[in-house]
């Protein structure tokens, strides 16, 4: 269990009560809280009991992150200017929580970058942090989750209720 980011239970247990008094969470130790949640189970052919994948990749540090899954990683890239190489990058192989933190800082450093078009289909840097944006988590969230598939400068336009051309540019 010391492989796991004991802070990362104390900030989702101040979360958790935040969101609704009393959650049960709050007053549990870490492997409670991971019992509770389905990250420490026991092994049926083995009767050892142990962490979960979800409990490593939600709570694991980055050596454990690794070890259990070598390949594991998110690469944001921004390519702005030419689609070959990349202006920026940010290689992030930290837990979920951890990778979201630096997923959303990532993108707040290009929050002006504008829109462009490659033939009908909208792209662009989404740049998402409460203080740069004056928004709130869950239109980021929302905005992530629209800007997951590409989409056309109509769907865009519709979407962000945006009548005119002239926030858009050809590339």
């Amino acid at each position: 269990m010391n492989e796991l980011e004991a802070e990362l239970f104390t900030s989702v247990r101040k979360t958790v009560g935040n969101l609704r008094s009393g959650h049960p969470w709050v007053s549990m130790d870490n492997v409670e809280l991971l019992k509770s949640a389905g990250m420490y189970l026991k092994d049926q052919s083995t009767g050892e009991q142990g962490i979960t994948l979800a409990g490593i990749l939600i709570f694991g540090s980055e050596l454990m992150i690794q070890t259990a899954l070598p390949h594991y990683r998110t690469d944001a890239i921004l390519r702005r200017n030419n689609l070959d190489r990349y202006d920026d990058r940010d290689d992030i192989r930290v837990n979920l929580l951890r990778s979201y933190e630096r997923f959303m800082q990532f993108i707040a450093k290009h929050l002006n970058d504008k829109f462009f078009l490659e033939g009908d289909v909208f792209k662009t840097i989404i740049p998402l942090t409460v203080q740069d944006t004056n928004q709130d988590n869950e239109d980021i969230r929302d905005l992530l989750e629209f800007c997951r598939i590409p989409r056309t400068r109509g769907e865009m336009q519709q979407f962000m209720v945006l009548s005119n051309q002239k926030y858009y540019s050809n590339r």
